[in-house]
């Protein structure tokens, strides 16, 4: 199942010494090319305020979600939402058959 990931960035990383938040960043950016590589993490995007990320991925479980947010060298540093998506398709289907009995009931 898809994930569309916001990671809020917290205050207390830019109150980290500079030397810090540039070690830590640098293990940021590992963590994401090992889930790049692996194919979980499918995108990533920097909001134009630089303050919080937005990632889509592909996971089995929210419990997967779960287990590597835990490996996020930044955790302390970041507030995660997970959104779980639904395929373009899939959504127009149920949408189509929420109609149709829409249709029906209010025949009767």
């Amino acid at each position: 199942m898809k994930y569309l990931v916001i990671s809020h960035i917290k205050d207390a990383f830019y109150m980290l010494p500079p030397e810090k938040r540039a070690e830590l960043q640098s293990s940021v950016y590992s963590f994401g090319d090992k889930y790049k590589k692996s194919g979980k993490e499918l995108e990533s995007y920097y909001l134009a305020d630089l303050k919080d990320t937005v990632t889509i991925w592909d996971l089995a479980s929210a419990e997967e979600g779960a287990c590597i947010s835990m490996e996020n060298p930044a955790i302390p540093s970041i507030e995660n939402k997970f959104i779980p998506l639904i395929e373009h398709d899939v959504a127009e289907k149920v949408m189509a058959e929420m109609a149709g009995k829409a249709k029906k009931s209010a025949k009767k």
